[in-house]
């Protein structure tokens, strides 16, 4: 991920549907959260906040997330 501070990136893991599934998102101000999506109704499991690893605007980061049999494990973060 990379780009100016005004945008937003989405991991989806274990989707079942469009309709059940997990997302992580990170923005360009290096903030992330993590959501869960059940029968169209959102949940916040980790409500958005910064995290400094993700850095911010031009700073480029490759984003991991690891799931495993419909369970979402870990997200890691890496200088590209």
């Amino acid at each position: 991920m990379s780009g100016d501070d005004d945008n937003e990136y989405v991991l989806a893991s274990c989707c079942q549907n469009n309709d059940n599934h997990y997302e992580v998102a990170v923005s360009g101000d290096g903030h992330a959260g993590l959501f869960a999506r059940e029968e169209e109704v959102w949940h916040s499991i980790v409500r958005p906040r910064p995290h400094e690893v993700i850095g911010q605007g031009s700073a480029t980061r490759h984003l991991r997330l690891e799931a495993k049999d419909g369970a979402f494990l870990s997200l890691s973060v890496e200088d590209w």
